[in-house]
């Protein structure tokens, strides 16, 4: 170990050394945004130079005691370790010094990051091993990288504006186009069924009726209404848009995302651009998106009335009413659902930065729309066993007693509103903290987790 000159630094009293090779730069303690769920040596995370940097507290890795991040002399100090950038969390810093090599008195004392002692002005100083300081968190393999999210519209708020409306939408491929609808129209996202029932003598954009929870629906395509070629697969899925107390089926190639967009990003099309089939068009980081309007929906309302079901006058004549909508998402080829109350977007899997001293279930953080939150694998956290490809998984972002917090599932069956008729109640004593309603959806059977019971159950194990 080759030491020429230190960073002195004061904890409790006792005065530490750092080689100053791996120290870049001091920097006062700014916002530090904590991690859900981490050890108390991992303090959260803090933007330097661009870059997102793992903060440890120096004080826990030391004597398990953290450091008092109010107090005025804090500082954090910023190293170059392996390749990577890290922040120590330091309770005070003293002053560098060139070391007399000869005075270094080396110990040996196992796994303790103390490696030796040096004196000077008649104060003992113990000279700290950043190999030994970290070993109970470091990985060789680690790779911490900014992940960029997709849908990242923060470089806009950097550049002046304050505060960005932004508006949920549904976005989906026509003739691998890019098209979106705002969620506020949808009232749930169906499969495909086989066959439809022809309405004759209709327009040739209408697909046919069909029938949802016992009530007929028409469904157009809307590929044929863009003048596209409509190819059949597994992955068309059938949009139901709500519009003025009325819905219709919309189908299309296949559902992507489901993502935010802020107003500023929409660029408004002229009021009669064909015939008004698209409202806007958005540029999200390099992608081209089409938006359809309230125009297009009220059209083919107007156009299709005679055919279409009144909801709320049917509603009012219900006795089976909708108890809540729900994410149906699979895990193992087995069924599980959460209430859409708490969920606020569903996510293709990106880039994860792993962090370590965290719960088994905690597979890392990644950040959306430069927010940094944690994932938590939902097989793991529930006790099942990780099958399947995690790159083909998606990504469940729920809104965890006001923080966002990440769930991974394998995929996203539908989603849907559930009746009383559905429900059976779970009469598991083994499961019935985490797991509520059983849906019976005739060929599948759906395994409710509690949102409460979920939150409350992260709490109790991080």
């Amino acid at each position: 170990m080759s030491i020429e000159e230190v960073l002195i630094v004061r904890l409790n009293g006792v005065l530490y050394a750092i080689n100053t090779q791996n120290v870049k730069s001091i920097l006062r303690v700014s916002e530090i945004t904590k991690v859900p769920f981490a050890s108390n040596m991992v303090r959260g995370l803090v933007a330097l130079e661009g870059s997102i940097t793992t903060v440890y507290d120096f004080g826990s890795l030391v004597n398990n005691k953290q450091i008092d991040i109010g107090n005025l002399k804090s500082r954090l100090i910023v190293l170059y370790y392996k390749g990577l950038n890290l922040s120590l969390l330091i309770e005070e810093t003293v002053n560098n010094i060139v070391v007399d090599t000869q005075k270094i008195e080396y110990i040996e004392d196992g796994d303790d990051p103390v490696v030796a002692l040096y004196k000077e002005q008649n104060e003992i100083i113990q000279i700290i091993s950043l190999d030994k300081l970290f070993a109970k968190i470091f990985n060789p393999k680690l790779t911490m990288q900014v992940v960029r999210d997709r849908y990242d519209l923060s470089n806009k708020a950097e550049e002046g504006t304050n505060f960005l409306t932004y508006k949920r939408y549904i976005k989906f491929f026509m003739n691998k186009e890019l098209y979106a609808i705002a969620i506020d129209n949808v009232q749930e996202i169906i499969t495909t069924p086989e066959k439809f029932t022809p309405v004759s003598k209709e327009s040739d954009i209408i697909k046919g009726l069909m029938t949802l929870r016992g009530e007929l629906l028409l469904v157009i395509d809307l590929r044929h209404f863009y003048k596209f070629k409509p190819s059949k697969t597994a992955r068309n899925q059938i949009v139901i848009a709500r519009f003025h107390g009325h819905i219709i089926g919309l189908l299309v190639d296949e559902i992507v995302d489901i993502l935010d967009i802020a107003s500023e990003e929409l660029d408004k099309m002229p009021t009669n651009f064909e015939d008004e089939k698209i409202s806007w068009i958005a540029k999200v980081n390099d992608e081209i998106i089409s938006i359809l309007g309230d125009t297009v929906i009220k059209n083919f309302i107007d156009e299709y009335r005679h055919l279409l079901r009144n909801v709320s006058e049917q509603e009012q004549v219900k006795s089976d009413s909708y108890l809540y909508e729900a994410v149906i998402f699979k895990l193992n080829g087995e069924f599980f659902g959460l209430q859409i109350d708490i969920v606020s977007e569903i996510l293709d899997y990106r880039y994860i930065t792993p962090i370590y001293n965290v719960s088994s279930y905690v597979l890392g953080i990644v950040s959306i729309r430069g927010q940094v939150i944690p994932l938590i694998s939902m097989k793991r956290f529930i006790g099942l066993e990780e099958k399947n490809d995690i790159q083909k998984s998606k990504i469940l972002v729920c809104q965890m007693d006001g923080r966002d917090v990440g769930f991974i599932v394998d995929d996203i069956y539908d989603v849907m509103f559930i009746k009383d008729s559905m429900v059976q109640k779970n009469k598991s004593k083994e499961k019935e903290k985490i797991f509520d309603d059983v849906i019976d959806l005739g060929k599948n059977i759906v395994l409710m987790i509690n949102s409460q019971a979920l939150i409350e159950s992260i709490k109790n194990n991080s």
